[in-house]
């Protein structure tokens, strides 16, 4: 009979297992690198025997599952496979599961930055592009590095023709590549390009403009006014000769070195851009630059806060009415220094009148013999833009160009 109550008192007395009453997820490191493994160390206090169960959010939301089978006494460490080819970098949320225990810890990924750039944005045909390729993660040993893809396309997406793609072995933090512009535009057309450049799976786009155009070609471009009061708008006139790119870049900048860029596409042989609210802002002269292919022309203006100037003259004669847009001063100085040839300007000012940017009357042709510009003319240019005669003056020899069928309306 004692034998039996000391049974019975001894079933009572047994206290229940508690199973997972913690677990624990230590990372392997604070900030995991763009190609590592995660690296967890997991500890379940109680440890019973059983697989402990995982899920882990990625950073663009998507979710994979798995589990640990079995503890060696309550541990395990748990790798999460893993490479820069996921694209997923950023924040990691693991939750593990055992039994009705549950431990939710976060992890971070370090971005993989790829970078490209280039020693300029426009290229002449005998031109070298120096490209400038950067990461924060390289692979020290070539043999196992990560191979780089660099590409040239042009604006439609499309392979520049007979143009390789160049493959390198990322070993280092960062490389340099020379591309020949000759070799480019042997078998492509002038225009926008891309160098686009693949490392695991990020893919940078590095715009850049090629063009054989002569970097010499003359590009006329003047405003409507030199001064401007506040509030008015500003007209940038360009004169284009020649087109062969779809494209240019015209830039304003501020007395405060703010800019403001615009796209002039398509670009035609004459572009006028308004801008309304350029003037609004600040006070002081503002630089507006074109930049064409390798051709760069540059215009100041100035925003007052009261002028007096007005945009073009008018003789008070009805019959020699001339009206000459300011910025043509810029057009004559060039060709006063010879910078410009005598056909370059004759055929700017041609080109101006036909498009009524300078406007003159009808006149009667004269029976001169000449044709070419007299060096009379040429020294009237210099006097008029050193301001020793008036627009008026060379007015006339505008209409004597005119007149004497040097330059044909």
């Amino acid at each position: 009979m004692k034998l039996l109550v000391a049974l019975v008192f001894l079933s009572f007395s047994i206290i229940p297992v508690a199973y997972g009453s913690e677990i624990t997820g230590t990372p392997k490191m604070e900030v995991f690198g763009p190609n590592d493994w995660i690296t967890v160390f997991v500890d379940v206090d109680g440890y019973a025997g059983g697989s402990v169960e995982w899920t882990a959010t990625q950073p663009d939301g998507k979710v994979i599952t798995g589990s640990l089978p079995s503890l060696q006494a309550s541990k395990a460490t748990h790798n999460i496979i893993r490479t820069a080819f996921d694209n997923q970098f950023g924040n990691w949320t693991i939750q593990y599961n055992y039994k009705d225990t549950q431990k939710t810890l976060g992890v971070f990924v370090e971005p993989l930055d790829v970078k490209i750039t280039t020693d300029k944005d426009t290229y002449g045909k005998f031109d070298k592009a120096i490209m400038k390729f950067s990461t924060n993660y390289y692979e020290p040993s070539a043999s196992k590095a990560e191979t780089l893809h660099v590409k040239i396309l042009d604006d439609n997406g499309s392979p520049a023709k007979l143009v390789e793609e160049y493959k390198t072995k990322v070993s280092q933090a960062s490389i340099v590549e020379v591309f020949s512009m000759d070799n480019l535009l042997k078998h492509n057309p002038s225009g926008t390009y891309h160098i686009v450049a693949k490392y695991y799976s990020v893919e940078v786009d590095v715009p850049f403009t090629a063009s054989s155009v002569n970097a010499e070609t003359n590009i006329f471009m003047g405003s409507d006014k030199n001064l401007y009061d506040p509030g008015d708008p500003v007209e940038i006139n360009i004169v284009v000769p020649e087109i062969s790119l779809n494209s240019g870049v015209l830039t304003i900048t501020y007395p405060s070195g703010k800019t403001n860029t615009t796209t002039i596409s398509p670009v035609t042989p004459l572009n006028r851009i308004t801008f309304d609210d350029v003037t609004t802002s600040e006070i002081g002269t503002f630089t507006a630059k074109f930049v064409y292919g390798p051709n760069i022309v540059t215009k100041t203006f100035d925003v007052l806060a009261e002028t007096l100037e007005k945009p073009m003259y008018k003789s008070e004669n009805i019959e020699d009415t001339v009206a000459i847009p300011q910025w043509v001063r810029n057009n004559a100085d060039w060709w006063s220094k010879n910078q410009i040839t005598d056909y370059d300007f004759k055929n700017a000012l041609q080109y101006m009148i036909r498009e009524n940017i300078i406007v003159i009357p009808v006149l009667p042709s004269s029976d001169s013999p000449v044709t070419e510009i007299p060096g009379w003319i040429k020294n009237n240019a210099k006097f008029w833009v050193n301001g020793e005669i008036t627009d008026q003056e060379f007015a006339k020899s505008i209409a004597f160009l005119v007149t004497s069928g040097i330059i044909k309306i």
